[in-house]
C-alpha cells in the first residue's frame, strides 16, 4: 500500500514557519492543502496558495489544483471553481460562491499592495526549492508578500514545500537554517529566535522504499535519486581520473559562495591546461584573487569568472567557456554551478 505524507508530526511543534523538504509526489501539497480546506470549511479561514512566477498561477494550471479533492469537496456539496486569481467554493444547491482562497506568485508582489488578506490564516508556498533560478533579492520579495498577507496578525502559519532538487537555496542562509544539508530523512529540526519565532524543518522520511514503479528510475544516475528516495539531486560532473601534483599548478584561485570557500588551481601538465576546483580548508590569503556574487573594494575580488581583463582572468574565463573545468566530487560541481547561475541571473 502506498504512503503519504503527513502534517502530524511538524504541526505539534506549533511553528510558524513550516519548511517541508522530500522526494516528489510524496503528499507533501496534498497535506497542506487538506489543512487549509480543513480550516475553510471548519472556521471560514481562507489561504493563499504561493509560486515564485506568475505563469505558475495562470488559470490553465490552478483550475485543476483541486482534482484530488474531488470526493472531499462532493461530500460538502460543492466544487472549487478559479477566476481572476482566487478559487471559490460553489455550493451546488444555491450555486452560491464562496472565496476561500487566493493564487499568487512572487515575481508580481508589487501588483499585492491594494489587496486584503485579512481572512487568510494559512500560506502555502509550493516549490521553493529549484535547480533554475531564483529571483533577484528573492527572500525580500517573499517577506514583502506575507507582509501584505499577515500584517499586524499573529494567527498566519506558512508552509515552504519544496523537493530535494538542490542543495542551495538563498532562504536556508536567509533564516539562518545552517543544518539542513546535514539533516537524516525521518528527521525535524527546530529553529527559535530571540523574538519567539520558530521554524520547523523536516526532512521526509522515504515512506515508499523499494515502491513500485521505482525500478524504471534505476539508472546510476544522481539526479534521479530524489524521483525515488528523496535524496538531494547531484548533477554528475567532470572528475579528473589522473594523478595530480601540485607542481603542475601555474596559479589558484578561490570562489565564494554560499558562506564556502572552493579552491581553483590552473594545472598545465600532459592533459593540457584546465582548472580543478575542490573545497578550500585554509583560509584566504591577503593577495588571493577571489570570484564571489557579493561585491567588495578589494580589488583581488571579482564577481564574474567571465569578466576577463588580464592574462590569469582571460585564463579562467577561456577555461570555464571551453569546459575545461573539473570538480573534486559532483557536490562541489553542484554548488558551482549555482554560483555560475547567480552570475548569469543575478
Amino acid at each position: 500500500m502506498v504512503k503519504y505524507y503527513s502534517l502530524n508530526k511538524i504541526l505539534k511543534n506549533k511553528s510558524q514557519y513550516n519548511v517541508i523538504i522530500g522526494e516528489r509526489s510524496n503528499g507533501k501539497t496534498y497535506a497542506c492543502l487538506k489543512h487549509a480546506l480543513d480550516k475553510f470549511f471548519k472556521n471560514g479561514e481562507e489561504f493563499v496558495y504561493l509560486r515564485r512566477w506568475t505563469d505558475d498561477v495562470k488559470t490553465k494550471r490552478m483550475q485543476t489544483l483541486f482534482t484530488p479533492f474531488k470526493d472531499y469537496l462532493e461530500k460538502r456539496n460543492g466544487k472549487v471553481i478559479f477566476k481572476k486569481g482566487a478559487f471559490y467554493f460553489v455550493d451546488l444547491d444555491t450555486e452560491e460562491e464562496t472565496v476561500m482562497a487566493y493564487a499568487l506568485s512572487i515575481s508580481e508582489v508589487e501588483h499585492m499592495k491594494s489587496s486584503s488578506y485579512e481572512n487568510v490564516t494559512t500560506v502555502v508556498f509550493d516549490e521553493f526549492l529549484t535547480r533554475r533560478v531564483y529571483l533577484v533579492n528573492e527572500f525580500v520579495s517573499f517577506m514583502n508578500v506575507l507582509s501584505t498577507i499577515i500584517r499586524k496578525r499573529e494567527n498566519v502559519t506558512i508552509f515552504m514545500l519544496g523537493n530535494t532538487v538542490n542543495r542551495y537555496c538563498p532562504y536556508f542562509s536567509e533564516m539562518g537554517l545552517k543544518n539542513v544539508e546535514h539533516m537524516k530523512q525521518g528527521t525535524i529540526d527546530v529553529y527559535k529566535y530571540s523574538s519567539g519565532m520558530t521554524v520547523s524543518v523536516e526532512y521526509c522520511s522515504n515512506l515508499n522504499k523499494g515502491k513500485r514503479g521505482s525500478s524504471y528510475f534505476a539508472f546510476d544516475n544522481p539526479d534521479l535519486k530524489m524521483i525515488t528516495d528523496g535524496k538531494w539531486e547531484l548533477g554528475i560532473y567532470p572528475h579528473v581520473s589522473w594523478k595530480l601534483y601540485s607542481e603542475n599548478i601555474v596559479y589558484s584561485f578561490v570562489i565564494v559562495f554560499n558562506n564556502k570557500n572552493y579552491q581553483g588551481d590552473i594545472y598545465n601538465d600532459d592533459n593540457g591546461v584546465y582548472i580543478f576546483i575542490h573545497e578550500k580548508t585554509t583560509d584566504i590569503k591577503d593577495d588571493t584573487l577571489v570570484f564571489s556574487l557579493e561585491s567588495k573594494p578589494n580589488m583581488m575580488y571579482n564577481v564574474s569568472v567571465f569578466t576577463g581583463g588580464n592574462k590569469v582572468l582571460n585564463l579562467i574565463k577561456n577555461l570555464f567557456l571551453n569546459n575545461k573545468v573539473f570538480y573534486q566530487n559532483n557536490s562541489v560541481g553542484d554548488t558551482i554551478n549555482n554560483y555560475l547561475k547567480g552570475v548569469k541571473y543575478g
